[in-house]
């Protein structure tokens, strides 16, 4: 949500604001989101909670880029031009006629960003640094059938697949989404 509203004011207002906002972004996206999870986990410590909020910190740029590249062309149509000149708010702009019509891009966004968000967590749990070790994740489940794979294979295998069958589950929806969003 927040990559969103970031897109929509850097889209929106431009100049200045836009710039320092893609240059923060950038910023970010130079930094391989693995990389900033692991230095993230180290510095906060693990937990449910803690990997909540290092996946919306390494995800954020994604939603902020998408949506502001929709924002560039929409603040252009008549419509808002209307309510510019009406002397609508700028913030009542951005919610009653910029955000309805981002809404698609969102949401197949977020598709595919969850996609990303739960193969990043299999990882941390993998490596240790996702949520606490009692707790069952298909990363920790990747990781202690590991030692096993020669005499017990489906010990990591099945926890892998299901990882796998999920993301591409979810990143079929997302094609669907963008496919129906092509055709509204």
């Amino acid at each position: 949500m927040l990559g969103s509203i970031i897109g929509i004011v850097a889209g929106y207002f431009g100049g200045k604001t836009d710039a320092v906002l893609m240059r923060l972004a950038d910023i970010q996206m130079s930094i391989p989101s693995m990389l900033l999870a692991i230095v993230m986990v180290a510095v906060l410590g693990s937990g449910l909670t803690n990997i909540v909020i290092v996946l919306a910190v390494t995800g954020w740029v994604t939603f902020a880029r998408v949506v502001r590249s929709q924002v560039l062309s929409l603040k252009e149509l008549e419509y808002v031009e209307a309510a510019k000149a009406m002397g609508v708010p700028s913030i009542s702009i951005m919610a009653k006629h910029i955000l309805p019509n981002t809404l698609y891009t969102i949401a197949t966004q977020a598709a595919l960003q969850m996609s990303h968000m739960i193969l990043l967590a299999a990882a941390l749990s993998f490596l240790g640094l996702g949520i606490d070790v009692s707790t069952p994740s298909w990363g920790g489940m990747v990781n202690d059938g590991k030692s096993y794979i020669s005499s017990a294979w489906w010990l990591s295998t099945i926890p892998g697949l299901a990882i796998a069958l999920v993301i591409m589950t979810i990143n079929l929806f997302g094609d669907w989404l963008r496919d129906r969003a092509e055709f509204r």
